[in-house]
This record gives structure tokens, sequence and C-alpha cells, in this order.
């Protein structure tokens, strides 16, 4: 279903100020043709899907409602906030706990948003306003929202180093094989998860050692 008729009412327009405004921009279409578009029963010519989408701000495979929706992205958020819908590439639960805490979210906040449908929402639009933006929107096709593309791209944009890494694995295509390519996907992510294991060994190995130390200078001090 195309958004014609979601984005005029946003507007407050009537059909008559739409068809005004629009032809003030010279896209010329009548009040009758735009509540024929919106009710599916006609469909605007290419020029005017441009015209209307200049108009609103938004690209046209948006407007044409062939794109995920601003619910379609909210409420997967909040499926991955309230631990309901989760995927084996990441653990998005916890990245956007810790994304909400990094933003200045209070944890008292965040519990209140997963036990709250409502809360949960505003404060997803709140924290993630990229996800509301229609350019952001129309980079995806409903079937992304499963198939971890969408996934994918939020973990890059949210996630720490090694996410943002594993993120860009799974979203480059290595070989037309699709079982060749899943499997360099899988090798890729597994060395990415062994560098990133060593570096927290290493780190954690380092601040031993800097207790240590610092233990045995204050006991100089003394």
């Amino acid at each position: 279903m195309n958004k014609l008729k979601e984005l005029r009412e946003k507007k407050g327009l009537t059909l008559k100020q739409l068809s005004d405004a629009l032809k003030e921009n010279n896209v010329n279409i009548s009040p009758d043709s735009l509540a024929k578009y919106e009710r599916g029963e006609r469909k605007p010519k290419y020029d005017k899907w441009v015209g209307i989408a200049k108009f609103y701000g938004v690209p046209v495979p948006y407007l044409q409602g062939l794109t995920i929706s601003e619910d379609d992205a909210v409420n997967t958020l909040v499926k991955w906030l309230n631990g309901s819908l989760d995927y084996s590439n990441f653990n998005m639960q916890k990245m956007i706990y810790d994304w909400l805490i990094k933003v200045g979210e209070s944890k008292k906040s965040i519990l209140q948003a997963i036990k709250d449908l409502d809360i949960a929402k505003d404060l997803i639009i709140k924290c993630f306003p990229f996800i509301t933006n229609p350019v952001f929107l129309a980079k995806f096709t409903k079937d992304d929202l499963n198939n971890g593309v969408f996934e994918n791209k939020i973990a890059g944009i949210i996630g720490n180093s090694d996410d943002k890494a594993i993120s860009t694995i799974y979203s480059t295509k290595f070989s037309d094989d699709e079982d060749q390519n899943f499997k360099i996907q899988g090798a890729l992510e597994s060395i990415i998860t062994d560098i990133y294991i060593d570096l927290i060994e290493k780190e954690h190995k380092l601040d031993q050692r800097i207790t240590k130390i610092e233990n045995i200078l204050s006991k100089l001090e003394k």
C-alpha cells in the first residue's frame, strides 16, 4: 500500500490543498486523481510519483510503499529490546540496551520500556531517530527485516567494534555461490571473534600488571 494518504494527513492537508501545493511546484494533479491514487484505484505516472515524492522530501520507493515503514522498523527494535526477536549473528537485546545506556537513558527507563509497549516505542523513536527517516527506511525491503540485512545495518551503526566488523562481513557478498559465500562469511566471523577474544585477554593481563604496579608504588610511597 502506498503512503500517499499517510503523508498527506501528517502534513494536515486536504486533497484540494495538496493539489494546489503541487501545482505551485509544477505538478498538476487534480484532487479527484489524488484520491484515486490514495485508494489504489489508479496509479500515477512516474513523473507524478517523482513530483509528489519531491514535495514530501521522500524517496519514490518509500512513497510507493515498496520499502519498510516506520512502524516496521520501530516494532522490530522493540522486539529486540524485549528479547522476543533475536538473530544468531548478534545479541540484539544487549546491543540495544548498551546503546540506550550510551545515549544517556537510565536503567529504570529501559526496564519500564521492556515491560510497556507504548513506552518502548517512544524510547526507540527518541534514541534511534534515524529509523524514522524515510531516506534510511527506503534502503530496505520488507524481506530485509527477516533475512538479516536490516539487523546487520543496525549492528553496524550501534554495535561495538567487534559487532561492526561482523556486520560488514555479513553485509558483503564474496561469492556468487551462496553456500560458498556463507562459508567465507562464517570463516571471517570466526577470525574476528578469535582476534577480539585475544585482545580482551591481553587487556585483562595488562590491567592486572597495572594493578600490581600501582600496589607496589603505593607501598613505596608509605
